[in-house]
């Protein structure tokens, strides 16, 4: 693996990974909540801002990680519930939801 890394960026499967940019002007009202491999979730002003790299249909293991993700996810929003006001969030559960329905 130590030669993978030494050749570059990696892109694309199986390296995927999530990513947020944010803008010099807010980095002072950023707060980094959670960063690993599947998501990254900051805190932005007062709105939670989260980038979610979801399985794809060819992994094994799929419905497993999805379900892990899925509930790591919840716990930041829970952890976080005084920032619950800003719109996006009730949409991305809306999301996260209906694309869990159509895993089962």
């Amino acid at each position: 693996m130590s030669s993978v890394l030494a050749s570059g960026p990696l892109f694309g499967r199986p390296y995927g990974g999530t990513a947020l940019l944010i803008s010099n002007r807010l980095v002072n009202h950023t707060v980094n909540l959670v960063a690993n491999d599947r998501f990254t979730a900051v805190l932005v002003a007062d709105c939670i801002v989260i980038s979610a790299y979801m399985p794809c249909s060819g992994m094994r293991y799929r419905f497993e990680l999805y379900s892990d993700i899925l509930s790591e996810l919840q716990a930041v929003i829970d952890k976080h519930t005084q920032y619950i006001n800003c719109y996006c969030v009730p949409i991305l559960m809306w999301k996260l939801m209906l694309h869990h329905q159509f895993l089962i």
